[in-house]
């Protein structure tokens, strides 16, 4: 929502930015589940390069535990960590040349999402992996988006998009998800670790699991199917000549041959 302010068009605290609410507490906080998540996925990764598609405060240059050589940053603003000013729906990448694509949230933050995850798909290269971060629009959390607040819960996003919603994209353009997870619980005390066994605290754990489902964000791995073409012979392909074909000698039974053979022998 805009509003005008001394004569010039300003942002109210619900149409905040990304960089900015990750500069809150509410986002600092949801950044530090976020980049545990990302950094259990990364030594999964297979592949040196890895081209990030819109900007978000994930340093994974600084993490030792990937082998990623080069990661690229690609977003519609200029920032110091951008490696290139460009449209996200046509990079200017070369096809099938990058090893992992990260989309963190690149989804909602654009009107044209089928576009974007075209062309991720477009630049991965064969059995290429995508990591992609997405707020959850089940989490009791996200209604609250609508209200005015002085602490966003979200940045300003175009539209929310399920967990489901997204693999069933992904399973169109081929792809096999591998790992899905949720993280950034909204209830505190779904923290709280469980110290012993008994029956009130494995019913409790059960719980947490069927609860898992209203996380506030939610993480996909998923990785780049390759399915091999068999040739198919050509119609106008001339068929080998067959050449002449011997025939099987005449065949005589045992009754008759010893038959033949006594007479034989008698004369």
């Amino acid at each position: 929502m805009k509003v005008m302010k001394q004569g010039k068009l300003a942002l109210t605290r619900n149409d905040m930015d990304a960089a900015t609410w990750l500069e809150t507490a509410r986002g600092r906080l949801f950044l530090k589940h976020e980049r545990h998540q990302v950094k259990l996925a990364l030594p999964a990764v297979l592949g040196y390069r890895m081209l990030q598609i819109g900007r978000w405060g994930l340093n994974l240059d600084a993490d030792d535990t990937s082998a990623i050589l080069r990661h690229w940053i690609f977003d519609e603003h200029q920032a110091p960590d951008v490696s290139a000013v460009a449209d996200l729906t046509r990079l200017p990448v070369e096809s099938r040349s990058v090893d992992a694509v990260l989309l963190p949230h690149s989804l909602e933050m654009t009107a044209h999402p089928h576009r974007l995850l075209r062309e991720a798909d477009r630049v991965l290269c064969n059995r290429g992996q995508i990591i992609l971060l997405g707020f959850n629009p089940y989490n009791p959390s996200s209604f609250m988006r609508y209200v005015p607040n002085r602490r966003p819960w979200y940045p300003s996003l175009h539209r929310l998009y399920s967990m489901g919603r997204t693999s069933d994209w992904l399973g169109l353009l081929d792809y096999e998800i591998e790992q899905t997870v949720y993280y950034g619980r909204s209830f505190p005390w779904m923290n709280v670790p469980l110290k012993d066994e008994n029956p009130v605290n494995a019913w409790t754990a059960k719980f947490r699991h069927l609860l898992d489902g209203f996380g506030q964000a939610y993480m996909i791995f998923a990785r780049k199917r390759v399915i091999p073409l068999t040739p198919a012979r050509r119609r106008w392909e001339a068929r080998p000549q067959l050449g002449p074909m011997a025939l099987p000698e005449a065949r005589i039974s045992r009754v008759s041959y010893l038959h033949h053979h006594q007479s034989t022998i008698k004369q």
